[in-house]
């Protein structure tokens, strides 16, 4: 399956679920970024390669090709997965427990931290390229 079409799943089940998402697609390769919830429940990739940028750290990547299962690994004190498609349902489940989490762990100011995040996201030079969908 293709990066476009996993993204267009992923990004319709996880708004069904109460999820605000901020998009990116890049222009150079066939990826795709979903801040979730403005970065606040964390990140995720979707794409049909291995990150060539070893600095940037997404808690969930999903690749569509040679890759199958899950596999979970700490960096820098955090969790972090890769995923294969076969194993995007887990990945949601993943991402739904983690959702549930966090409000839980903020309480009443979670959505103050989600309104900051979503900010961030239009003002910071590096981040504008993050859409609303």
């Amino acid at each position: 399956m293709h990066p476009d079409e996993v993204a267009k799943i992923l990004i319709k089940r996880l708004k069904e679920s109460g999820i605000h998402i901020l998009y990116y697609r890049s222009m150079s390769s066939d990826s795709h970024y979903l801040k979730l919830d403005g970065g606040v429940a964390h990140s995720v990739r979707i794409s049909d390669h291995h990150s060539l940028k070893k600095h940037l750290i997404y808690k969930y990547n999903l690749i569509t090709v040679g890759e199958s299962g899950y596999r979970a690994w700490i960096t820098k004190d955090r969790r972090r997965g890769i995923y294969g498609i076969d194993a995007i349902d887990k990945m949601i489940s993943h991402i739904l427990n983690n959702w549930k989490l966090k409000k839980l762990q903020f309480g009443g100011t979670y959505k103050e931290y989600v309104r900051q995040g979503i900010y961030r996201c239009r003002t910071h030079e590096k981040l504008r390229m993050f859409k609303e969908i």
